[in-house]
């Protein structure tokens, strides 16, 4: 990796990661060299793996108590994001079917499901047709743009749930 850093914060959209690579025997890699390693010492020890398990867990419980919360109240959710964040963390949840669905605004196709979880992907038309009463937002760091794009369904942002406050406990 030559460079993480091709574009100031400001500019890039979310959470995305933007890198620069090269094949070591390349001319690039010997004009411009390799990025730093900046590792922690600390992701070398088993006890940095526990806590993160550790962590994980209780998020993945905070989550499947705040889908709980949502549900046993009478009120109906969906997810937003069918990305790698999304589905993964459904198939994480002992929870997921309690969701109507997994709404993403670019579904590939139609007639999905979600692995594991088996909810439907749709697309955004979904939140019009089939209304719930709060979402949770896998895509957290979309969000602003999310609540712009919802906000023309009706939904106001705080039906909006990202996904990041649940998993730390803060949204339950």
């Amino acid at each position: 990796i030559l460079d993480f850093d091709l574009l100031p914060e400001v500019d890039r959209r979310a959470n995305s990661l933007i890198f620069v690579a090269a094949p070591t025997h390349s001319t690039l890699a010997k004009t411009y060299g390799a990025a730093p390693v900046n590792t922690p010492a600390l992701f070398a020890t088993q006890p940095f793996y526990d806590e993160q398990a550790s962590l994980i867990q209780s998020g993945i419980a905070n989550l499947d108590a705040f889908v709980s919360k949502i549900t046993d109240s009478g009120k109906t959710i969906a997810g937003y994001g069918a990305g790698g964040r999304g589905v993964m963390t459904l198939a994480a949840m002992n929870s997921a079917s309690k969701l109507l669905y997994l709404v993403d605004k670019k579904p590939k196709c139609d007639n999905l499901y979600v692995p594991k979880s088996g909810l439907r992907l749709v697309g955004l038309e979904a939140l019009r047709d089939q209304p719930v009463d709060e979402i949770l937002v896998f895509s957290f760091g979309y969000m602003k743009e999310i609540q712009a794009d919802l906000a023309g369904y009706g939904y106001k942002p705080e039906q909006l749930h990202s996904l990041l406050d649940v998993l730390g406990g803060r949204d339950a």
